[in-house]
């Protein structure tokens, strides 16, 4: 299963689970856009990590609280590029994410595109800001903790999931074999 030929955008993807998400997307040979707030440095980086995967993509910078800058995002570099395939969305409130996802997987269905949301369980990154996520970012004492949590049975994986497994639910719901699912919200969560 390939993604040659697939652009997509990744708003938050130069770090954490974003990059995650973009690296493999990349590595199945899609494009990507890199999105980023303020760290463009993370971004690069991102973006090199995806050349080294044999994918090539750009660095898109927006803050997406604000709907001319979203608006700007979605429409500029697929003129450069080619039209967007997968739009993958970080940061929606969690509370409205099951309806905002049915709603655009009906009105987009007569276009052919499939629309599904991630909800991720824990996710605990490599030890560094770029990718470490939220967890990486608390003492010590409570990474630990959280970790012994989910090893002891609190996750039946008995683990916390990584950026790379939140990249691969994306890259297979990308994938032209998962057309047939939309409106869905996939839990990736290791049963928990």
């Amino acid at each position: 299963m390939s993604l040659n030929g697939k652009h997509a955008l990744i708003t938050g993807s130069s770090r954490g689970i974003g990059r995650g998400i973009a690296l493999k997307l990349a590595a199945s040979g899609a494009k990507v856009a890199i999105h980023y707030y303020q760290n463009e440095a993370a971004a690069n980086d991102t973006l090199g990590q995806v050349r080294k995967r044999g994918s090539d993509g750009l660095v898109i910078q927006a803050d997406v609280r604000r709907p001319e800058q979203i608006i700007a995002i979605t429409y500029s570099p697929g003129g450069r590029t080619g039209s967007w395939q997968p739009w993958v969305a970080m940061g929606s409130a969690k509370a409205a994410l099951d309806s905002l996802v049915r709603y655009f997987a009906v009105a987009l269905a007569p276009r052919r595109i499939t629309v599904n949301g991630i909800s991720p369980g824990g996710v605990f990154g490599p030890p560094n800001v770029v990718e470490g996520g939220v967890l990486r970012s608390l003492p010590q004492d409570i990474q630990d903790a959280t970790r012994a949590w989910h090893e002891g049975g609190w996750t039946p994986m008995r683990r916390l999931g990584t950026p790379e497994d939140i990249g691969n639910a994306v890259t297979l719901l990308c994938m032209e074999e998962a057309g047939f699912i939309t409106g869905q919200i996939i839990h990736v969560d290791g049963g928990a």
